[in-house]
């Protein structure tokens, strides 16, 4: 029935990211799909403070990988993958 599944997860609730994982990864085992947890980090985060860096970017980024990749380790079984962008949420969504 499916194929893959993107799984669009908001860091900052983590709640709300476990349980939506936990569907998901049920839905992708249960048709051996692919899993791609996946999370857009604004870019306002570090520009709206007038400070943006390359180093804060990538500071987000990493930060956010590794919530990603701990989330991924909750998939039981599902194959899974994570992808972390910057930009915009909307129009970074469709990009992927």
């Amino acid at each position: 029935m499916f194929r893959c599944i993107l799984a669009p997860v908001r860091l900052t609730e983590p709640d709300l990211a476990e349980r939506s994982v936990a569907v998901a990864s049920r839905l992708a085992r249960d048709n051996d799909a692919q899993l791609i947890l996946a999370t857009i980090t604004p870019h306002w985060v570090t520009v709206k403070s007038g400070d943006y860096s390359k180093e804060a970017r990538r500071w987000f980024e990493e930060r956010a990988a590794l919530q990603l990749g701990q989330l991924k380790a909750q998939t039981q079984g599902a194959q899974c993958r994570t992808l972390v962008r910057w930009g915009s949420i909307p129009g970074s969504i469709f990009d992927i």
